[in-house]
């Protein structure tokens, strides 16, 4: 969906799941609206304590676990600067951990065997 204005004074298209998208449509509405809506609903639900910004930090570490890497993520959050997306770098422990343990069982992985879209294969590809 659409925000018009963003703390940096620019519009921004935010990726928002299709699933979402069939319910909410793509709203065009003010950030202050949105978090306001947002804030009503959660205590309505009991979850007063949820903030709006706290689904970017969610949706960065769902991301990064799920093995996208810092660039995507920059992209999806709006980051222009590669550098501010770093702070969640420290998120990606799953999936640093299960290279970790793939590189640590001895297999020789070469290029075109490379485990696809971030998630280490728990065995290798025979040549052809």
């Amino acid at each position: 969906f659409m925000i018009p204005i963003t703390k940096n004074g620019d519009p921004r298209i935010v990726p928002i799941p299709e699933a979402i998208n069939r319910i909410v449509g793509r709203p065009n509405i003010h950030r202050d609206v949105l978090s306001a809506k947002f804030k009503e609903a959660c205590q309505k639900a009991g979850y007063g304590h949820l903030r709006l910004h706290d689904l970017r930090h969610s949706a960065a570490s769902q991301l990064l676990n799920a093995g996208a890497d810092l660039g995507v993520v920059g992209l999806i959050l709006g980051h222009r600067d590669p550098k501010s997306v770093r702070r969640y770098a420290h998120l990606a422990t799953d999936t640093a951990r299960r290279w970790m343990n793939f590189a640590a069982s001895g297999r020789q992985v070469l290029d075109s065997h490379r485990p696809q879209s971030g998630e280490p294969r728990n065995k290798a590809k025979k040549r052809a």
